[in-house]
């Protein structure tokens, strides 16, 4: 049985260990430690709309967000949607998704932003699907030490 619930503190050591997972690659590894600190950061802001799905009242996935200030009111930021591999094209990111956005369009959210991986072939098509626009925002990254002035 599938259940969406809110965030609590028991989820943590759940959501920082898939977050490292799903977002460490062949560039650096994102240890559960730090993405802890970050989930935690986020969570100051985004905890009234950050949920987990639940499979047989085990986690499976989370939506982490935190709200951030617009021109015209302020955003729901997604920083991470995210399920376990084996719980994944059975419907838990878009439920858990549709339960953050609804529940930040009831409290007022003008928009919702996100940054996704442009590497990774899958999410960016899925969320045109359902309505998000690609925009002109661009995000650089370069290593440390390849920065040359």
């Amino acid at each position: 049985m599938i259940k969406i619930v809110a965030f609590k503190d028991k989820y943590l050591d759940h959501a920082a260990s898939l977050f490292s997972r799903v977002y460490s690659d062949e560039e650096g590894v994102y240890d559960p430690k730090m993405a802890r600190k970050r989930i935690e950061d986020d969570l100051k802001t985004g905890l009234d709309y950050s949920f987990v799905a639940l499979v047989n009242n085990l986690p499976a996935g989370e939506i982490i967000t935190k709200v951030v200030w617009a021109d015209k009111g302020w955003n729901l930021w997604v920083d991470t949607l995210q399920v376990e591999p084996g719980y994944q094209k059975q419907g838990l990111a878009r439920r858990l998704l549709k339960t953050a956005i609804d529940k930040a369009r009831a409290a007022g959210a003008v928009g919702v932003d996100m940054q996704v991986d442009i590497k990774k072939p899958f999410p960016g098509n899925w969320y045109e699907k359902i309505g998000f626009e690609k925009t002109d925002w661009v995000a650089y990254y370069a290593k440390i030490n390849s920065v040359i002035f």
